[in-house]
């Protein structure tokens, strides 16, 4: 995201996409993985990640302090909406 996108972003926090509402409503069921995340929004990995990236940027999500796993056994971030 350039800096003027994530600015006009942070500027009106309100306005928030389809994507970034599909992701704010999937972690309403609890913290996730960006591979859960990817799951539950049936969302590109290129089009998951960045969306969730501007959430944390936004403060409307935040890293949970704890971890799942990947499909392939790998430790993950566990993302959650933030309070």
């Amino acid at each position: 995201m350039t800096s003027t996108s994530l600015e006009a972003l942070e500027k009106n926090k309100s306005h928030i996409g389809n994507l970034h509402y599909q992701i704010l409503a999937a972690l309403k069921h609890g913290a996730m993985t960006d591979e859960e995340l990817q799951a539950a929004c049936d969302m590109n990995p290129n089009t998951e990640r960045p969306r969730r990236i501007e959430l944390v940027q936004i403060g409307k999500v935040r890293n949970s302090g704890r971890f799942g796993k990947t499909n392939s056994g790998c430790k993950a971030i566990l993302w959650e909406l933030a309070a």
